[in-house]
C-alpha cells in the first residue's frame, strides 16, 4: 500500500494454535491509523501518513487520552465559577467515555479505604486517572464533603502498560508524583493498596485463570470489570485487531471462595446472550475493604447531589446495588 510516498506492507499472515479454546480470529487482523485530506469538490482523497499496529495505537490513543487529561485539568480550575450542571455538561462534551467520571470517583473511594496508599492500574496509558481523581476530589470539596480525602501526591502510583511510549510519557507528565511504570508482567509489584483495571485491558493481558487470581490476590482491594465466557475459554480478535481471551465463568467459580475474599458485583452487571458472555463490574478483596468502599462511594454520590446526576452513565439504583458474586450467578439461573 502506498501512503504519503511510503510503501506500507500489511501484517503477514500466519496460523495461531490455541488448545482447548474457542477461536474466532480466522484471519490476521491489524490496527491502522491514516491521516490525510479529502477534497469536497473533487472527491479526491490524499493520504499523508499511515501507521500500523502498536505505533497506530500509540499515536491515536495519545490524542484521545491527553484530551481527557487536559479537560480534567481545565475544569478543575473552573469548579468554583461554574454550576454543577454546567460542569457536568462541559465534562460530558469533552471526555471520550461517558463512564469516566463515575470510574474515577470509584477509584478515589477505593484509595481512601485501603490502609496502604498504593494505586496500581493495569493499562494506565498516560495515568490520566490522576487528573480525573483530582477533579473528583476538588468537586467533593466544592460540594462540602466533610470527611478527609487522601491527597493524591501521597499515593504511590504504579502502572503496567504494553506500550513503552505511554509508560515513558506517564512519568514525564507526572513528575510531582511517586510514579513507576513497566511493560513487563513478571516485574509487577502489587503489594496491598488498590488494583484497578478496565475489562478490555484484562482481556489483553490475562491468558489463564491463575493470572486473574494472582493479579487480584496481592492487593487489599481490586476494582475492575470483566466479561466471562459462558462455556469454554474464548479467544478472539476485537476492534483494535489484537487478540483477547475471555476466561470461563465456570472455571472462575471453581476457584472462587467468598469466605476468603468476597467479590461484590455492581447492579449494572448483565448477561450478553448473543455473545454467550456475562459482564461483571465489581470489587474483590478483604471483606471489610469491600463494604467500606461501597459505603464511601455512596457518600460521595450523596454529597454531589442531583446536580451531578448526569455524570453517572448508569442509574442510581444500578450504581448503588451490590450482590455477592456467587449469589449473583445463582440468580441468573444459567444452568
Amino acid at each position: 500500500m502506498e501512503a504519503g510516498g511510503r510503501t506500507v506492507d500489511a501484517a503477514p499472515s500466519g496460523a495461531l494454535v490455541i488448545l482447548k479454546k474457542v477461536h474466532h480470529a480466522e484471519e490476521d487482523t491489524f490496527s491502522f491509523l491514516e491521516f490525510g485530506s479529502i477534497s469536497r469538490t473533487k472527491g479526491k482523497k490524499d493520504v499523508y501518513d499511515y501507521r500500523t499496529d502498536q505505533e497506530a495505537y500509540d499515536w491515536f490513543m495519545l490524542g484521545r487520552y491527553s484530551r481527557d487529561l487536559v479537560s480534567y485539568l481545565e475544569l478543575t480550575e473552573r469548579i468554583s465559577e461554574l454550576s454543577l450542571e454546567e460542569l457536568s455538561d462541559s465534562l460530558l462534551a469533552r471526555i471520550h467515555h461517558s463512564s469516566d467520571f463515575r470510574l474515577n470517583l470509584a477509584k478515589l473511594a477505593a484509595i481512601n479505604v485501603v490502609q496502604q496508599p498504593t494505586f496500581f492500574e493495569f493499562g494506565q496509558t498516560l495515568f490520566g486517572c490522576i487528573e480525573g481523581m483530582g477533579f473528583c476530589r476538588s468537586l467533593l470539596h466544592q460540594c462540602a464533603f466533610k470527611n478527609d480525602i487522601v491527597a493524591l501526591e501521597e499515593v504511590d502510583w504504579r502502572g503496567y502498560d504494553t506500550s513503552e511510549f505511554f509508560n515513558c510519557l506517564a512519568k514525564i507528565m507526572h513528575k510531582n508524583y511517586s510514579l513507576s511504570t513497566t511493560n513487563k508482567l513478571e516485574s509487577l509489584e502489587i503489594t496491598g493498596g488498590v488494583a484497578f483495571a478496565k475489562g478490555v485491558t484484562l482481556l489483553y493481558a490475562l491468558q489463564e485463570l491463575k493470572d486473574l487470581d494472582a493479579w487480584s490476590q496481592r492487593c487489599e482491594l481490586a476494582v475492575f470489570d470483566y466479561s466471562f465466557a459462558l462455556g469454554a475459554p474464548e479467544v478472539t480478535a476485537i476492534g483494535t485487531g489484537k487478540e483477547v481471551t475471555y476466561l470461563s465463568l465456570d472455571d472462575f467459580l471453581s476457584i472462587y471462595d467468598p469466605n476468603r475474599r468476597p467479590f461484590l458485583v455492581r447492579g449494572n452487571s448483565r448477561v450478553d446472550e448473543q455473545r454467550h458472555r456475562v459482564f461483571i463490574e465489581g470489587v474483590w478483596g478483604h471483606e471489610s475493604r469491600c463494604h467500606e468502599f461501597v459505603e464511601l462511594e455512596k457518600q460521595y454520590w450523596d454529597a454531589l447531589g442531583p446536580g451531578c446526576k448526569r455524570l453517572s452513565e448508569i442509574e442510581g439504583d444500578e450504581r448503588s446495588t451490590w450482590t455477592e458474586f456467587s449469589e449473583y450467578v445463582h440468580r441468573l439461573k444459567l444452568n
